[in-house]
């Protein structure tokens, strides 16, 4: 091989969730297995690198028949006490001991120079007429990644081989571009109505898609229209609210100032009554002298000297 990248204990403890989080991956492989069991119903399965087992070890608690095989002496050394009788080290570019119903490869073939990844693809489908495979197509700032390749590349080598993609399985269970390759017997013309009828049922879905995409950026342009409307009516009805304010702010002046105008009237007014008041105490004070002095006995002789006065100057006048 010339892949010589050490899978030892570093890597897989400093791997994106590291290997020995056994509550993680016995969950992951868990599903994994129930779908497989459900979907597919192997007796027999091949885990082509299987690392630490998980999966191996999910089928066995189901009843499958699971082996595994990994170049890893410390991934294998890893694995479930139980399990280990079916795990062992080894190169899944060697041809392999027995056949089985299905094999899977979950994201194996890109840690391969890509003459490797072609020999262990074309040496496990000698092995099996179904086959689950899963190589990310992206994964190129992984060290250990030597051959990232889109799932077509991988299509080719496996056509190659006699196998075609599945195109009623669904693979998403275990990653988007996972893909059930099976060994077909069937000649052009039907390989070519299978991708067809495929390709038609995604082409339809597409349209309709894109159907409800132009009709949601319609509503959206209607929205954005309406909302734009909305907007410059907000803003009108805000240049109302703020002229009302100004004028209401003009209106609490002008009130101040007549509340300061109507206190100094109310002050003038009490003053006003203050010196009312007086004035008629005052006034009354005068008319009680004034009966007094009328009462007084001075006052009545000095009238009646005044009357005799007119008397005798009236007489003097005769």
């Amino acid at each position: 091989m010339e892949n010589t990248f050490k899978y030892d204990e570093f890597y897989y403890k400093t791997y994106t969730i590291p290997y020995d989080e056994k509550e993680h991956w016995e969950k992951f492989f868990g599903l994994i297995a129930d779908r497989i069991v459900k979907d597919i119903g192997p007796t027999t399965v091949l885990d082509a690198g299987c690392a630490s087992g998980y999966l191996v070890a999910a089928l066995r608690d189901r009843g499958v028949s699971a082996y595994g095989i990994d170049i890893s002496d410390y991934a294998i050394s890893k694995v479930r006490e139980d399990i280990k009788p079916y795990c062992k080290v080894g190169s899944i570019i060697e041809p392999l001991d027995k056949k089985y119903d299905l094999i899977i490869s979950i994201e194996v073939i890109e840690h391969l120079s890509a003459k490797d990844g072609r020999l262990a693809i074309e040496n496990l489908c000698k092995f099996t007429e179904d086959f689950i495979f899963t190589s990310t197509p992206t994964g190129y700032g992984e060290p250990s990644h030597f051959n990232v390749n889109p799932t077509y590349y991988w299509a080719k080598i496996f056509a190659s081989c006699g196998f075609i993609r599945d195109v009623d399985f669904d693979c998403s269970f275990l990653t988007d571009y996972a893909i059930r390759f099976k060994k077909t017997k069937e000649n052009i013309s039907e390989i070519v109505c299978q991708y067809e009828r495929a390709y038609y049922l995604v082409d339809l879905e597409n349209k309709s898609l894109r159907s409800e995409l132009i009709n949601a950026q319609r509503s959206l342009e209607n929205n954005c229209k309406y909302k734009s409307e909305k907007e410059d009516e907000l803003q009108s009805l805000i240049s109302e609210r703020d002229r009302i304010k100004r004028e209401l702010e003009d209106a609490e002046k002008s009130l101040e100032n007549y509340k300061n105008h109507y206190n100094a009237a109310i002050g003038q007014r009490d003053d006003f009554e203050r010196r009312l008041l007086s004035s008629e105490e005052k006034f009354l004070n005068k008319e009680k002298e004034l009966e007094n002095i009328k009462n007084s006995r001075g006052y009545k002789l000095l009238l009646k000297y005044y009357k005799f006065k007119s008397l005798i100057s009236l007489k003097s006048k005769l």
